[in-house]
């Protein structure tokens, strides 16, 4: 089966009624070129620190705590020890901290309870701190903070999880002038941009997985796997939907026996170490009649609908492949007649559950 392939270029054509969440993803380029051009002495001393440290922990929780695990693969590619944990575990269990670390806390909005705890472990533990947040955060005290973009109008976080990414990537970046990775940086912006059109193909995705009972499954490896678990985590509240993300090995060693004929892959496979074991999950898929959307690499007889990626070094494709699944939680909200912004608090029962809580 010839699969449909969305066409890199072109606009994104939005409705009267654009969403806060259509808003931000279709901003995205421009808001992650500023992030990354206004923040150029921050990011200098943030790969100070870092090329310093003896380990390097990140941290963060929802969104951020997914950019912090992207991170943590981006810093490994350049041979940093790095290490990402969820900041409830450092805020609240034996935190490992040890002479020499230094630790980076991702959190967009500044003001959530456990990276707020843990940067007060890390500082009272006499570690470095580099801080990667939104503008106008209260989040400060550490040796480097980073602001990014502005504060997310949705509740369903889409340009702060890539501009933090874009950050951690263009700190790593810095250790490499001359590298395949410090010449993709820059491009970035573009490379995001030629991403939106995506949408297109993502609509006829969007339409399958809104179905009344239909079980999408999202899988990545390497880097990739935060990105599907990211995504499943955002469409959860956008779209009020079961979806999951699992590791392609979880994905083919118990994972698609969750799915039923008729259902939905959606799996992260650019060009790279995981494509084989990626062909392997698709057709395991489609032979017990799953229905499958390929992000990345070559089109597969396997997959129904392909998205391509930019052409750029692996270990920044995360930046990247966010976009359309960003795109597939707008349109399942949609599908459904939910609102993506709201975080469901527009619901009485969820408003009284939450307001219980501190975030």
């Amino acid at each position: 089966m010839s699969g449909m392939t969305s066409a890199p270029g072109g606009d994104v054509v939005q409705r009267k009624s654009a969403t806060a969440l259509e808003r931000a993803i279709a901003g995205q380029p421009e808001a992650v070129s500023q992030a990354i051009t206004s923040n150029i002495d921050k990011l200098r001393a943030a790969m100070a620190i870092v090329a310093g440290a003896r380990r390097v922990r990140l941290t963060g929780v929802g969104a951020s705590g997914f950019a912090a695990e992207v991170g943590e693969h981006m810093l490994r590619a350049i041979g940093v020890n790095a290490t990402a944990t969820n900041a409830f575990d450092l805020a609240t269990y034996t935190t490992g901290f040890e002479p020499g670390d230094a630790v980076i806390v991702i959190s967009q909005r500044g003001n959530t309870r456990y990276p707020l705890e843990t940067l007060q472990r890390a500082q009272q533990s006499g570690l470095k701190t580099i801080v990667v947040t939104g503008q106008d955060s209260p989040m400060t005290g550490a040796d480097v903070v980073i602001n990014t973009v502005s504060q997310e109008e949705s509740g369903t976080p889409s340009a702060s999880f890539i501009a933090a990414m874009a950050v951690i990537a263009a700190i790593a970046a810095r250790f490499e002038p001359s590298s395949d990775l410090a010449s993709a940086v820059p491009t970035i912006p573009e490379s995001l941009r030629s991403m939106l059109p995506s949408r297109q193909t993502v609509s006829q995705v969007a339409e399958v997985a809104a179905e009344s009972g239909r079980r999408t499954l999202i899988a990545g490896a390497g880097g990739l796997q935060p990105i599907a678990r990211q995504s499943a985590f955002a469409t959860k509240i956008a779209a009020h939907t079961m979806i999951e993300g699992l590791h392609t090995e979880e994905a083919i060693h118990g994972g698609l026996l969750g799915l039923n004929e008729g259902d939905l892959l959606i799996h992260i496979a650019p060009s790279g170490p995981a494509g084989t074991r990626h062909a392997e999950l698709a057709a395991l898929a489609r032979t017990i009649g799953v229905r499958c959307w390929k992000i990345g690499g070559q089109p597969d007889e396997n997959a129904e609908w392909h998205t391509p990626l930019p052409n750029v070094p692996e270990v920044i494709t995360p930046i990247m492949a966010a976009v359309p699944l960003q795109w597939l939680a707008l349109e399942i909200a949609l599908a459904r007649g939910t609102d993506p912004d709201s975080f469901r608090r527009d619901e009485p029962l969820f408003d009284r559950a939450y307001a219980r809580i501190e975030l």
